[in-house]
C-alpha cells in the first residue's frame, strides 16, 4: 500500500513471479485488486495464468482495470524447437530449467482463448486489449470508436479471426 500511496498505478504481469496473497499478509496483489486506480496487466496466453485465475482477476478488478498483454518474444509464431537458450515446447518458450520466458501467441489468438476457453464476454476482452491499456498510459484518442478518435481498428470475423486492420483509417 505504500507503493500505491506513492503513485504506483499498475502491476506488470499480474500473479507471475509475485509473492502469493496471504490472509494475514496480503501483499501487493491484494492491494492492487482493492485500489480502483491500479491497473492489472495479465499475460493472456492461458499458460502464464490458468482460466480460473483469469476469471478471478477479471471479476475482482473488472475489464476497465485489467490489461490484456501477449508478452510476445522474438520467437512468436515459430514452431516448437530450440532457439539459442530458449526451448519452445507446446507453444511455450522456456529457459532450459523450465522457466517461462514470454509467450509466442498474439492478441487475436489470446482473445479467442479468453472468449472460448475462459468464458469471458467478448466486449470485456476487447476492452482489455484496447481501451484499458490506452487509458492506463494516458492516451485519450485511441481505444474506442468515437468522434475525434483515431481510426485504429481491427476487423474480426464472427469467430474472432482478423480480417483486416486500419491504422488511422487506412487499411494496412
Amino acid at each position: 500500500s505504500r507503493a500505491i500511496g506513492e503513485g504506483l498505478d499498475g502491476v506488470t504481469h499480474f500473479f507471475n513471479a509475485a509473492r502469493p496473497i496471504r490472509h494475514r499478509d496480503p501483499g501487493l496483489l491484494a492491494e492492487a485488486l482493492v485500489h480502483e486506480n491500479v491497473y492489472c496487466e495479465m499475460i493472456s496466453d492461458l499458460v502464464h495464468l490458468l482460466p480460473e485465475t483469469i476469471r478471478m482477476l477479471v471479476q475482482a478488478a473488472g475489464s476497465a482495470r485489467v490489461e490484456m498483454i501477449t508478452d510476445a518474444v522474438p520467437m512468436t509464431g515459430v514452431r516448437d524447437g530450440e532457439y539459442g537458450n530458449i526451448v519452445v515446447t507446446d507453444g511455450s518458450p522456456r529457459l532450459h530449467d523450465g522457466t517461462l520466458t514470454g509467450s509466442r501467441w498474439l492478441n487475436d489468438r489470446d482473445a479467442r482463448a479468453l472468449i472460448s476457453d475462459v468464458g469471458l464476454d467478448p466486449w470485456d476482452v476487447f476492452r482489455m486489449a484496447s481501451n484499458t491499456p490506452a487509458r492506463h498510459v494516458g492516451l485519450t484518442n485511441v481505444g474506442d470508436i468515437a468522434p475525434q478518435y483515431r481510426a485504429d481498428l481491427v476487423a474480426m470475423s464472427d469467430d474472432y479471426r482478423v480480417l483486416f486492420t486500419l491504422v488511422d483509417g487506412e487499411k494496412v
